[in-house]
């Protein structure tokens, strides 16, 4: 028999190119994102350059309006106040430089702008020491100078052609990454499409290949049945079917040369017939076998949750695997445990366990314990006789996904193996899914929802709360002073209270509440259920546990942190989300304005909504 001709080989070579084509999926799916999110960090780098040139623009202007001010009056305070732009400045074209990078065509514009800088500050200087010598008063000639002017007009001529191709450039990769973000939508449309149909196309070219010679088989024996001897199976392959049609054909010509030995005739057909029958099961059971492999592949591609695929397993498997309790095992976050998902059966293995307690997971492959001394796994329970067992590690891409576990009186180890490979693309699949999903709707620095799933949920919410003739409350919250922490300890120091402050959002409130960051540094809880009384009672509680909030940033501690909250709440302060939003955020300023660190409510108050 040779072996490219066997239906082994055709069952390997489809599952083999399913496999390679899921591969490729992962692969593109996984290239594409990295390209939207190299995109996305070069406009942020683009509007870090325009804040700078913003900072050093402002910082420019003060200096200039502190200087004039120290010349005309001799105001102290106005001398302090030009000395300590000079850091603001040096700091500004740090930032410049750093934010434009490789960018040549935009770094020749770099040393004249310092040299506009360095100008303009020495000529301040000279004016201010002029005036203290000749007096304060007699400078007007000196504030006027068409020198002065045309170096404070090619300053700013400067910056505005930086400003001009900066924001030129940000308005071609906000347009790539909108591109980019389509292109990866009809990318995975296609590629799942692809899958579904690759895995169809080689599911029904094994059936046909089994089916029809199968019946062709069948026909040919009820023919012989009948006693029509001269009967022969027409063969269209060489593998273990086109076998059985010449080991058929060679019985009918047998019984047709031999029809006066009806009796050893009639026992030859009985053995044959016997054989035959036997085959014609395995290959029922192995037809069988592939269709239930087609649609566990079918199933597990068009998971889309976790849960799904883990029922599809249960249910799969108690129907291939019969006789034989199973368990599937994922790794936990921590990598440090693997913990059951679901079972079928009765299983003897130990629902969580450390990877170091199976030997599949130490071998990187199947290791079967079906031999009298075989090794077996620590994580079946010592107190139980030892039976045959099976494991197999889930790995896709290079990572251990889980393991699955069976065990029973025979295990056909190829096809757990064959469904264990679909199992593992599937599973990473649905993590790949899960991890696009979250960066939509997530916010990147504090892990909380961001401001477009707050949109989306508001509605959602508020109708509910109508059907269910229940209030929703409404918080608005702002850091006090966010600008001194960034001004003080740097961006790093900001980002780590934004990070504290997303994490005592999450720990602080209910798993039905939606916290977002709404926008900069400020946020937004949804509180469902939750009375105007009880959401102000929510927000002062939230203000009181962010006081003690202990916040390092680079080793150094980050001074306390206080919150300025607005309350409102459906339906007292109006019948549509963004009402209830716009009382809230009022109530917010009137708190900022009020002194910062406190609570308050909205005052506008709408008639209660008609019960639904």
């Amino acid at each position: 028999m040779k072996l490219r001709s066997s239906i082994g080989y055709k069952i390997g070579f489809g599952v083999t190119i399913t496999v390679l084509v899921l591969i490729v999926i992962g692969v593109v799916s996984t290239l594409t994102v990295h390209s939207q999110l190299k995109d996305i960090e070069r406009v942020a780098a683009g509007e870090q350059l325009l804040r700078a040139m913003t900072d050093l623009e402002a910082s420019l202007t003060r200096a200039e309006s502190a200087a004039l001010t120290f010349a005309l009056t001799g105001d102290p305070l106005a001398l302090r106040g030009f000395e300590s732009t000079e850091p603001e400045q040096k700091d500004a074209l740090e930032e410049v430089e750093a934010a434009l990078g490789t960018e040549e065509h935009l770094l020749v514009q770099l040393p004249a702008l310092r040299r506009y800088c360095t100008e303009r500050m020495g000529r301040l200087t000279q004016i201010m020491q002029i005036a203290r010598e000749k007096g304060h008063g007699d400078i007007a000639k000196l504030l006027v100078d068409n020198q002065d002017r045309q170096v404070l007009d090619r300053f700013y001529e400067s910056v505005n052609t930086l400003r001009i191709a900066q924001q030129a450039e940000l308005r071609l990769l906000r347009k790539q990454v909108d591109g980019r973000k389509n292109q990866t939508y009809v990318t995975l449309g296609v590629e799942a499409l692809v899958a579904v149909l690759m895995i169809y196309t080689m599911g029904r070219a094994v059936v046909n290949d089994l089916t029809i010679p199968l019946q062709r088989l069948v026909a040919g024996i009820t023919q012989i049945g009948e006693g029509r001897l001269d009967y022969r199976v027409e063969i269209s392959s060489s593998d273990e079917i086109g076998q059985l049609g010449r080991a058929f054909n060679r019985m009918a010509e047998q019984l047709q040369q031999g029809r006066g030995l009806r009796l050893n005739a009639e026992e030859a057909l009985q053995a044959t017939n016997a054989i035959l029958a036997d085959r014609v099961e395995a290959l029922r059971r192995k037809n069988l076998e592939i269709e239930e492999m087609s649609r566990l592949t079918e199933l597990l591609q068009t998971a889309v949750r976790a849960e799904e695929a883990y029922q599809v397993v249960a249910s799969f498997g108690e129907r291939v695997f019969p006789d034989t309790c199973g368990t599937l095992l994922l790794t936990t976050p921590s990598r440090t445990l693997l913990e059951a998902v679901t079972n079928w059966g009765e299983p003897r293995s130990e629902r969580m366990f450390s990877p170091e307690d199976c030997w599949a997971l130490r071998r990187g492959r199947a290791h079967p314990a079906v031999e009298p001394g075989a090794l077996h796994c620590h994580h079946y329970h010592e107190d139980d006789q030892p039976g045959n067992e099976l494991c197999i590690p889930l790995v896709a891409q290079g990572e251990a996904l889980g393991v699955l576990c069976l065990e029973g009186a025979v295990i056909d180890e190829q096809l757990a193996i064959t469904v264990s490979e679909q199992l593992s693309l599937a599973l990473a699949n649905l993590r790949l899914r899960e991890t696009l999903r979250n960066q939509s709707i997530r916010d990147g620095l504090t892990g909380l929802f961001n401001r477009r799933y707050l949109e989306a949920s508001l509605d959602r919410e508020l109708h509910r709360s109508m059907r269910n003739e229940q209030p929703m409350g409404v918080l608005m919250i702002d850091i006090d002073h966010f600008k001194a922490f960034n001004d003080n300890f740097g961006h790093d120091a900001g980002d780590a209270v934004l990070q504290a402050l997303g994490v005592l959002l999450k720990n602080s409130v209910r798993a039905e509440d939606i916290p977002c960051r709404f926008g900069g540094e400020e946020f937004a809880v949804l509180l469902p259920g939750a009375s105007l009384e009880v959401a102000r009672e929510r927000a002062e509680k939230l203000r009181a546990a962010a006081q003690g909030l202990s916040v390092t940033s680079g080793g150094r501690p980050v001074g306390p942190v206080s919150l300025s909250i607005g309350v409102a709440a459906f339906p007292y302060h109006g019948q549509d989300g963004n009402e209830v939003i716009k009382v809230a955020d009022e109530a917010l300023y009137r708190a900022k304005r009020a002194g910062r660190n406190q609570v308050q409510v909205g005052l506008e108050v709408a008639e209660p909504a008609a019960k639904a």
